[in-house]
């Protein structure tokens, strides 16, 4: 267990030494369909997609997933949730079309420290899979 924290005490100590604004651990960089790709393959079905266009976004306007209900009901109901959160959901959406989610400018902690040694998405499945 010292090992453990020796190891983390040296990282955040090196961190501390040369402090960033902000740092990022990434393992592999995968686009949605990968992603999607990815857990169809590990659950062995087939997932319905849907694309939801900019401007449909910029409508405050998403695709409404099968567990949207329920969380609508966790929030106040339909009628007091479903605007705000399909608010949120399209406003990361068009983050996301902008590339504000595209870390490859941070400094990586991991190339920091090549002892950090992520789950690329592959292996995260497979992780997953034995749970």
């Amino acid at each position: 267990m010292n090992k453990v924290y020796e190891t983390c005490g040296g990282s955040i100590r090196s961190v501390l030494e040369r402090w960033e604004r902000a740092y990022f651990i990434a393992a592999d960089v995968k686009t949605w369909n990968e992603i999607v790709a990815a857990a169809e393959a590990g659950k062995g079905v087939k997932f319905d997609v849907s694309y939801d266009t900019t401007e449909k976004l910029q409508k405050g306007e998403v695709t409404e997933l099968p567990g949207y209900t329920t969380m609508y009901e966790a929030f106040g109901g339909a009628e007091v949730a479903r605007p705000i959160m399909q608010a949120i959901f399209s406003q990361y959406g068009l983050w996301m079309e902008e590339g504000l989610f595209d870390y490859k400018s941070g400094t990586l902690l991991n190339k920091v420290f090549p002892d950090i040694k992520p789950l690329k998405l592959e292996e995260a499945w497979k992780e997953a899979g034995k749970a």
